[in-house]
C-alpha cells in the first residue's frame, strides 16, 4: 500500500449515489471508506460484524443491517465468508489502486529499458580503429579534389574568348565582371573549380539576367 495520505472525492457522483438514501448511510459508507482506505489491499477488507460494528460505532445488530442495505443498493459489494465474517469492497477505490500500481509497473519498465538502452549506446560509443588503408583512401581523395589555379586576370588567355561573351552576354560590363570573378575566388579558394569556362558562363548569364533592360537599341540585348 503506498503512503499517498488522501482519495479522490467525486461530489458528483456521492451526491447522485446517496442522495435518496438516509443520512445513516452516508455517514456509514463515508466511514468504511476511510477504512477501505488504510487497508492493506486499498479498497477491500474484511473484518466481523463485531468489528464492523466498532468502525461504524453502532451495535452487531445494525452494523449487520447497515452493511446488508449496502449491498442491497449496491452502494459497495459485500461478501459474507464461510467462517461469518465480512469482505466490504469499494469498487472505484479497488480499479482505481490497481490502474495506479499498473502504472507504476509500467513506468518501473520503462525507465529499466531505458537505463538497458543507455549502456547500450554507450558500449557502441566506443570509437572504431581506422585502419592505414582507410587513411590512405581519405588522403587520396583530398589530394585530388579539384583546384583553379588560373588567375582571371591574365587576359592573354582569355582573349579568345571574350569576343563570344561581349556577343552571348551584350548588357554585361565582361572586364568589370572578369575581375569580380577573380577577387571573389581569391575571398573563396575552396569554392574555386576546376571547369572555369561553365563557372564563367553561369556567372555572366546571372549578371545578364541582374542587367537593366534595353528595348528597340539595335545591337542591344532585347527579351
Amino acid at each position: 500500500m503506498g503512503k499517498n495520505p488522501c482519495f479522490l472525492f467525486y461530489p458528483n457522483d456521492w451526491s447522485h449515489d446517496l442522495e435518496e438514501h438516509p443520512l445513516e448511510i452516508e455517514g456509514a459508507w463515508i466511514r468504511i471508506c476511510c477504512k477501505l482506505w488504510w487497508s492493506e489491499t486499498r479498497g477491500l477488507l474484511t473484518r466481523s460484524y463485531e468489528h464492523w460494528a466498532r468502525i461504524l460505532r453502532v451495535s452487531p445488530e445494525e452494523s449487520q443491517r447497515i452493511l446488508t442495505y449496502l449491498s442491497a443498493y449496491s452502494i459497495c459489494d459485500i461478501c459474507v465468508t464461510d467462517h461469518g465474517d465480512v469482505t466490504v469492497t469499494s469498487r472505484r477505490m479497488f480499479r482505481e489502486d490497481r490502474e495506479r500500481q499498473q502504472a507504476a509497473e509500467r513506468k518501473r519498465r520503462q525507465r529499466e529499458r531505458e537505463a538497458n538502452h543507455a549502456d547500450v549506446t554507450i558500449a557502441s560509443s566506443v570509437p572504431v580503429p581506422v585502419s592505414v588503408t582507410d587513411t590512405k583512401k581519405k588522403e587520396k581523395k583530398k589530394t585530388l579534389a579539384p583546384t583553379y589555379n588560373f588567375d582571371l586576370h591574365q587576359w592573354d588567355n582569355l582573349n579568345g574568348k571574350m569576343e563570344v561573351w561581349f556577343k552571348a552576354f551584350p548588357a554585361v560590363d565582361i572586364t568589370l565582371e572578369l575581375n569580380k570573378m577573380g577577387a571573389w575566388l581569391e575571398d573563396n579558394p575552396k569554392n574555386r573549380k576546376s571547369n572555369f569556362a561553365s563557372f564563367i558562363n553561369r556567372w555572366l548569364t546571372k549578371a545578364q539576367d541582374r542587367a537593366p533592360r534595353k528595348e528597340n537599341i539595335p545591337g542591344v540585348w532585347n527579351d
